[in-house]
């Protein structure tokens, strides 16, 4: 494999990315689309663990985020990073985020880039102003239940989901089958993907809402 010749910052903090509400100052957007540029399908595989640590498994681009953003308030829960919690706060959303940092220990990421506060899937759906905003999970981890406690315990009117369909590397069988009774999918929306991967934005509403 050819290198790609672009240097990824050992520290970036909040003072260095300067978002200017485009596609253009999206660091994670512009170095994805840059590799793509110059390498093969399979060839950007070598690069994504170390672009997921540093930003998110989800790419975002603008007009992604400014769906979002209408859904606001919201509340993103196993935020990571905060990245993008940050580009949706950016953009003008109203977003709080939540983690548990059980990744810490695993060395899954290694920036944060938005205050992400420290609670339990439990402590957070038992704070009433929760049920106010949209929820939003961004490729919840399939070897656990994380997914399907956080829609079982949610209470509001829309729940936004990005990751896989059933059977994929998000979410597992238990989540999605009380997503499909709970919820009804209202859009579904193509974002940029390293090769191999599958993950959509889908926005649901809960049945019996108008």
């Amino acid at each position: 494999m050819m290198p790609v010749k672009f240097k990824l910052k050992s520290n970036i903090d909040n003072s260095y990315i300067n978002f200017n509400y485009d596609d253009k100052s999206n660091i994670y957007f512009r170095l994805f689309r840059r590799l793509c540029g110059k390498l093969g399908n399979w060839e950007t595989r070598g690069y994504r663990e170390r672009l997921v640590k540093k930003y998110s498994f989800a790419i975002p681009s603008m007009s992604i985020l400014k769906e979002l953003c209408s859904y606001s308030p919201l509340v993103e829960v196993g935020a990571g990073t905060g990245y993008w919690s940050y580009l949706i706060k950016k953009c003008g959303g109203n977003i709080i985020a939540y983690d548990n940092y059980s990744w810490m220990d695993k060395g899954c990421f290694s920036h944060r880039y938005f205050d992400v506060k420290r609670k339990k899937v439990k402590a957070i759906m038992s704070t009433p102003s929760t049920h106010k905003k949209t929820l939003f999970l961004c490729w919840p981890d399939y070897k656990t239940n994380f997914a399907y406690e956080c829609i079982q315990n949610f209470h509001g009117k829309y729940f936004i989901y990005i990751g896989e369909s059933e059977s994929g590397c998000t979410g597992n069988d238990r989540f999605f089958r009380l997503l499909n009774r709970k919820f009804k999918l209202i859009e579904e929306i193509e974002i940029n993907n390293w090769w191999g991967i599958n993950d959509q934005v889908y926005i649901y509403k809960r049945n019996g809402h108008q």
